[in-house]
């Protein structure tokens, strides 16, 4: 992909970067009742960069301790149709978790566009969703359930695949503390008190598969208890009411799983599964897979993909040059510590250039009465102005070098390093290349090199 080159100088300035300890920030993409969604980046050595998911926490106690469970439990899942936590940690104001970052959008986005989901459509995301909780259900036999199957917790990727995302108030069956979940969700059983079972999914599923078949919401109102008071009246129609390619098959599948009577509905979701599939191979349906449905995802978003892929191709090349300039400045700082921390002990030392090196000999040699002495003393002064100022460089380039340049052309090579930073900035790539290119002759430092096979890479050596 030709990633930078869309990048304005005014849009490399105003990203809403903030860091959440060693990730850089971005943009914020989700909001819930527990916190904020934000995608990320990580730079690591080699300035190899990772693209996540941070979600941090709202400040009360409730919301920290169902975070803190969140992190508990995902950070053990291994499947892939649930997002995977990759971190958990804790800044002065809030708790955060770190996440893959699905490109995709999520359930409600794909039912709001598609509008008629086509019925393999249909079973194909159901079958993955299915897939993702008979694990949850099953994992470790703790009895967990999920509770808060949405359509805005079904993320949904451009390269076809399905995933199940917060676990917040994921938590045992039967369990002392039992978080309610979103209202329009929430099955007969939990509004009147008795509350959660695995069972309680399999309702949420069956929500989830007719607004999928009707494309509308199954129970709207004016307010919390007017919902409560639809969902336990369960005056519900079935889906080839609205939608006549909706088979009876199908129609009894929904409507069992959202029988008001728990013990009424299928007993597990393996049961559920093992229905969808079964029906499929009754009504001569050819099974879907992740190809097919990545096809037809391109087909039905391809503005939206180009749009995401702007986005972090943009977001790429910021935080390329944020890291890089926060690394001048966090070295410049030590270094300039260092010295001052050198002057303060010997308050004769200073950092000598070119010039005041001459003047300095020049000054010393007309000391006759002391001046092997003296001759010495700057020497070794020399010698030291000469480590410090080579060091900085090797710093602000982010490397180690065993065998230091002269004080002189290592300065030189930092500025046009700047230069070349400025330049990419203002995105005149193919000028950056030559001040990048230049100050790796001088300094013969491998990580410039790399900056420029990357700008090579992504323009073409003649760009």
């Amino acid at each position: 992909m030709d990633k930078m080159k869309n990048v304005s100088e005014k849009e490399l300035t105003n990203f809403p970067v903030r860091e959440i300890g060693p990730y850089i920030v971005t943009k914020l993409i989700g909001e819930g009742g527990m916190g904020k969604v934000w995608r990320a980046w990580r730079i690591s050595e080699g300035s190899f960069k990772k693209i996540l998911a941070i979600k941090t926490s709202k400040s009360s106690k409730k919301y920290i301790d169902l975070f803190m469970n969140e992190a508990k439990i995902s950070a053990r899942f291994e499947h892939e149709n649930i997002v995977k936590t990759f971190d958990f940690g804790k800044t002065d104001d809030a708790f955060f978790l770190v996440m893959e970052y699905i490109r995709g959008i999520d359930l409600k986005e794909f039912i709001l566009n598609v509008k008629n989901i086509p019925i393999d459509v249909f079973f194909f995301i159901i079958d993955r969703i299915l897939s993702g909780v008979i694990y949850i259900h099953n994992f470790e036999g703790r009895q967990l359930v999920h509770r808060d199957i949405n359509q805005k917790n079904i993320l949904i990727s451009w390269n076809g695949n399905v995933k199940i995302s917060d676990f917040g108030i994921t938590l045992p069956q039967h369990g002392d503390f039992d978080p309610f979940g979103k209202i329009g969700y929430v099955p007969p059983e939990v509004i009147l008190g008795k509350g959660w079972s695995q069972l309680g999914d399999i309702w949420c599923i069956g929500v989830l598969m007719w607004e999928m078949l009707t494309s509308k919401k199954l129970f709207s109102g004016k307010g919390k208890e007017d919902l409560k008071k639809k969902i336990l009246s369960c005056n519900i129609d079935p889906p080839s009411l609205f939608n006549k390619s909706v088979s009876e098959e199908i129609d009894k599948i929904v409507m069992n799983c959202l029988s008001r009577v728990p013990e009424s509905r299928y007993i597990s979701a393996e049961r559920l599964q093992e229905e969808i599939r079964r029906t499929m191979s009754n009504l001569s349906i050819k099974p879907m897979y992740q190809e097919d449905f990545s096809l037809f995802i391109s087909d039905h978003f391809s503005e939206r993909i180009k749009k995401e892929d702007k986005e972090i191709a943009e977001e790429e090349a910021y935080v390329s040059i944020y890291a890089v300039e926060k690394n001048v400045k966090n070295i410049e700082t030590k270094v300039e510590n260092k010295i001052t921390s050198k002057n303060s002990s010997s308050p004769s030392y200073y950092i000598f250039s070119p010039g005041d090196q001459k003047k300095e000999r020049h000054h010393t040699e007309k000391k006759n009465d002391s001046g092997t002495k003296i001759r010495k003393i700057k020497r070794k002064k020399r010698d030291e102005k000469i480590f410090f100022t080579s060091s900085i460089l090797g710093f602000v380039l982010g490397l180690t070098i065993g065998v230091f340049k002269g004080a002189y052309e290592i300065k030189s090579a930092e500025g046009l390093f700047k230069k070349g930073v400025d330049l990419a900035k203002e995105r005149n790539f193919g000028q950056a290349k030559e001040f990048f290119q230049i100050s790796a002759d001088i300094s013969d430092l491998r990580e410039v090199r790399n900056i420029i096979d990357r700008l090579n890479t992504n323009y073409g050596k003649n760009d």
